[in-house]
């Protein structure tokens, strides 16, 4: 375990060039951390204060879940782990930026919205038998469903591009007051 909940880190820098690869067994509780150019895997749940979760140009797994705001400080991918949840909201600090998975048998879940600076992210990619649940809105160059399970959107999608494959389902689910 990197940091707990009792007893977070100020601050995890993941500072490895390309080709440098990092797994972290267990949990990880900071105020902020941030990645780099190399791949980093997290078995456990990543909690991330108020600085987040600084997404690099490399790749980063979350097979344990994320809790707290994710940015997409470079053109990174960020993989959300089977049946996993991120709870926080999704952000790129430029347009056209990062790209984020969820995929896999199980239900994949993000609770904010996804995409903010300009367009939004590169992309949004959804594949596998599960259903992911997406509940805010969607800002992406690229929206992309494929598999057999599908995706729900509780907020509006606003993309360049949507594709749609496979045997799976794709719902929107939007209210206005």
């Amino acid at each position: 375990n990197l940091g707990t909940a009792a007893n977070n880190l100020l601050a995890i820098n993941f500072n490895g060039g390309g080709g440098t690869i990092a797994t972290v067994s267990g949990t990880t509780d900071a105020v902020t951390i941030t990645s780099g150019a190399g791949t980093e895997t997290f078995t456990g749940l990543v909690t991330a204060g108020a600085g987040g979760y600084q997404a690099g140009v490399g790749a980063q797994t979350f097979n344990g879940g994320l809790t707290g705001n994710m940015n997409f400080a470079a053109n990174g991918t960020a993989t959300l782990g089977n049946a996993q949840t991120l709870t926080g909201n999704v952000t790129n600090t430029t347009t056209n930026q990062g790209t984020l998975d969820l995929g896999g048998a199980g239900v994949g879940h993000v609770t904010g919205t996804v995409g903010s600076t300009g367009i939004g992210l590169l992309a949004v990619n959804v594949s596998g038998a599960g259903v992911a649940l997406l509940d805010g809105a969607v800002k992406a160059t690229t929206v992309n469903v494929s598999g057999t399970g599908g995706a729900t959107f509780g907020s509006t999608v606003n993309a360049t591009n949507v594709n749609l494959s496979g045997a799976g389902r794709s719902e929107e689910h939007t209210s206005e007051l």
